[in-house]
């Protein structure tokens, strides 16, 4: 006798929701990865204009070019601030996703099991029933 589980499209409802938080997650790791190379890059630009800074300062340029270099370091610590607040969000969704994905993968095992244990009762009933007829064919055998 075949075993038919009559809420498997729940089952494999569960899995593919488990899956998509997989993606999910995946997707707002890539992100944050993204951001923070971003920042990475801010920072290195910072740096680099700092230094033009004490370059120019030190070799007595004019007031005009120190003055394009402030403004764009002050530029720059705008964007540093923007990037590192979304840095900040990129990492909230990802935790975000984690427990979305932890939680998917809870409720799939929960149905898995009660998949599980609605085969082993159906398992124990079929071996019964075989039992069963085996014991009729012994006895009509011997009667």
């Amino acid at each position: 006798m075949k075993f038919r589980y009559p809420y498997q499209k729940i089952v494999d409802l569960k899995e593919n929701e488990t899956q998509q938080a997989q993606w999910m997650l995946s997707t707002s790791l890539h992100q944050l990865q993204s951001e923070e190379t971003s920042l990475e890059q801010l920072y290195i630009q910072k740096r680099q204009v700092q230094e033009q800074i004490l370059s120019h300062s030190a070799s007595g340029s004019s007031i005009s070019e120190l003055q394009r270099l402030q403004d764009y370091l002050a530029f720059l610590e705008v964007r540093i601030q923007a990037q590192s607040d979304s840095v900040q969000h990129a990492t909230e969704r990802v935790h975000q996703h984690q427990r979305e994905l932890q939680s998917r993968k809870i409720n799939e095992q929960t149905w898995n099991k009660a998949r599980e244990k609605a085969l082993y009762t159906h398992m124990k009933e079929s071996i019964k029933k075989e039992q069963a007829i085996l014991d009729d064919l012994v006895s009509v055998r011997n009667g």
